[in-house]
């Protein structure tokens, strides 16, 4: 198992509502930074904090319509991935 698969941990991350139109609401089980992704790998966000079981909401009103990937990155250095889309 390579190592970035053995990072890979999707339980931790939830995302709501998906699809979404003004804003996203996040919330993992662990602190840790997450980043929102275009489909193109480019970074729409860099590194935003969020605290363990603290619903943190994001404003996406202005970003295009699309699909995008949230990354998350816990403390524990684990990695989670969700794919959203943006009506």
């Amino acid at each position: 198992m390579s190592e970035l698969s053995a990072n890979i941990e999707n339980s931790s991350l939830q995302i709501w509502p998906n699809p979404s139109e003004e804003y996203l609401q996040i919330m993992s089980n662990e602190s840790g930074t997450y980043e929102l992704i275009d489909f193109t790998g480019k970074k729409i966000t860099n590194n935003v904090q969020i605290e363990k079981m603290v619903p943190t909401r994001m404003d996406i009103s202005q970003i295009p319509r699309g699909i995008y990937f949230l990354k998350f990155i816990s403390s524990k250095n684990q990695i989670s991935l969700k794919k959203l889309m943006l009506d």
